[in-house]
């Protein structure tokens, strides 16, 4: 608020009492896993294995405000439900996520000086849970979307190549350039994967209500 000099607290705002607090019904936490997978032998040195694998945490830790008003261009304290008090942080269980995933992998076994081990994976996570403030307080099961911990989609190559220095001898003879080479091995991981989405937010409070991070409207 404006404040004037000749009487400065007239329109001061009323100091905010900022709460933590703990749900005291707070529940444990518990994550579920299963995998089902199947892997055959293509060739004498090449196999293939097709897994897909699942997980689902419920009762997870969030944290949630509390003590917001709904959105007013009026002043926001007077507006709270509990107006001697600021916004609350309210540690509770409210948190799930869930999430599918496949896994392609293709393994050659050390054959003629060479070794791969290559994969595809696809994931799919849902969470309501994206680490900041959520829109609408009243309605968290809305901030439900796309995980941002786990790339959608994952390739990864790793390899073991013999140099084939051998040859560089004439007949039975070892030259020089044979016996500073000879031995050596090239290896490498290669890995490359999708980036993290990016989540469009508004700057400033648009909808008064004393929660930052509000998503634009979106028409489509």
């Amino acid at each position: 608020p404006t404040i004037q000099l000749e009487d400065p607290f007239s329109e001061a705002a009323r100091p905010e009492l900022t709460v933590r607090g703990i749900d005291p019904h707070l529940r444990s936490a518990y994550i579920q896993n299963w995998r089902a997978s199947v892997e055959t032998e293509l060739t004498r040195n090449w196999s293939l294995e097709v897994s897909y694998a699942g997980q689902k945490g419920t009762r997870m830790v969030r944290v949630s405000p509390g003590n917001v008003p709904r959105p007013s261009p009026e002043p926001i304290q007077d507006r709270r439900p509990n107006p001697e008090f600021g916004r609350f942080r309210i540690v509770n269980s409210g948190g799930s996520y869930v999430g599918h995933g496949l896994d392609l992998t293709a393994e050659r076994r050390m054959s003629d000086g060479i070794s791969l081990r290559s994969g595809f994976e696809w994931n799919r996570f849902f969470s309501d849970d994206l680490g900041g403030d959520p829109q609408n307080p009243r309605d968290l099961q809305a901030e439900r979307s796309q995980a941002t911990w786990i790339p959608r989609k994952r390739f990864f190559l790793n390899y073991i190549i013999d140099l084939p220095f051998r040859s560089l001898g004439v007949g039975g003879d070892v030259s020089w350039l044979q016996w500073a080479l000879d031995g050596w091995r090239l290896s490498g991981i290669t890995e490359i994967q999708d980036g993290r989405p990016f989540t469009v937010t508004l700057s400033g409070d648009p909808n008064n209500d004393g929660v930052y991070g509000d998503r634009p409207d979106r028409i489509g």
